[in-house]
C-alpha cells in the first residue's frame, strides 16, 4: 500500500509503511529456493523456520495488532496505553508461535506471500479505520502496532543474515 496524506500525517502509519518497503524490497530479490532457507542461526535457537515461515509469523502477529485495533475502535478505554498485543491479548507467545508455524510450514509458498500481504493491508485498513490520536506513535516498543514495526524490523534483520 503506499503512502496517502492520512499516513503521511500519522507517523506510526508512516513508519509501518517504511518497514514494510524494506521488508518487500529483500522479498521481491529472492528466489522460491531462498525462501526456503533457515531463517535462524542455530546459536540463536532451535526454531526450524525458513524464511517462508517468518512471513507468516510476521502476518500471525499483524493480525493480533487488528484485534487489539478492533478493541481500540469499540472501546478505546479497554486498551491501556502502552502494551503489545501478547500483553493486550494475554496471548502465550511460546505457544502461538508454534501453533502458527504448525499452521503454515506445509503451505505453498505463495499462500505465504498473500497472508504477508493480506494481513498488512488488513491492518492498514484497520488503522486508517482509527481516529489519529488513538494510534500510538511510533517511538516506543511496548505499544500494541509493535508487530507492523519493531518485529517487521527485526525479523527482516533475519532474513538478511539467513540470505546473506
Amino acid at each position: 500500500m503506499s503512502i496517502d496524506s492520512f499516513e503521511q500525517d500519522h507517523p506510526t502509519l508512516a513508519v509501518i509503511d517504511r518497514e514494510y518497503r524494506r521488508l518487500n524490497d529483500i522479498l521481491d530479490g529472492l528466489s522460491p529456493d531462498a525462501m526456503e532457507r533457515p531463517a535462524f542461526d542455530p546459536e540463536f535457537g532451535s526454531a526450524p523456520w525458513t524464511v517462508k515461515d517468518l512471513l507468516t509469523h510476521m502476518a500471525a502477529w499483524k493480525r493480533n495488532a487488528i484485534r487489539v485495533g478492533e478493541m481500540v475502535k469499540s472501546d478505546p478505554s479497554s486498551v491501556p496505553a502502552a502494551g503489545t498485543p501478547d500483553q493486550i491479548l494475554e496471548i502465550d507467545v511460546d505457544q502461538f508461535n508454534r501453533d502458527t508455524y504448525e499452521r503454515w510450514r506445509d503451505r505453498p509458498l505463495d499462500e505465504a506471500l498473500a497472508e504477508h500481504r493480506g494481513a498488512h493491508e488488513e491492518l492498514v485498513r484497520a488503522l486508517r479505520s482509527l481516529p489519529g490520536e488513538l494510534i500510538p506513535p511510533p517511538t516506543s516498543r511496548n505499544i500494541w502496532p509493535y508487530p507492523a514495526i519493531w518485529h517487521v524490523k527485526m525479523h527482516r534483520m533475519d532474513i538478511v543474515d539467513a540470505v546473506g
